[in-house]
């Protein structure tokens, strides 16, 4: 018997990745603005960049965490398929 990742749980991989991902790059943005009234643009956002690093880790953690545990029922899937191929079901 094959335990084939249903759609829901794939979408739902899909809608973490891109929320996390667009919260990551609102807080560039975020970061860039207030930091380019101080430094030239470019500088602004490569110091953006560098900063949402460790911004991300106190100000997502729930976005963060709902990623986390559609990538864990993903990867249990996953693992199920293989266990199961490799007993010949």
């Amino acid at each position: 018997m094959s335990l084939a990742a249903s759609p829901a749980s794939k979408k739902r991989l899909r809608k973490a990745i891109a929320v996390y991902t667009a919260w990551r790059l609102l807080l560039i943005v975020v970061v860039t603005a207030v930091v380019s009234i101080f430094l030239p643009p470019i500088v602004a956002l490569v110091f953006g960049i560098i900063m949402q690093m460790p911004l991300s880790l106190l100000v997502l953690t729930k976005p963060r965490n709902e990623l986390s545990a559609a990538l864990e029922t993903s990867r249990n899937v996953e693992r199920a398929n293989l266990r199961a191929a490799l007993r010949g079901d």
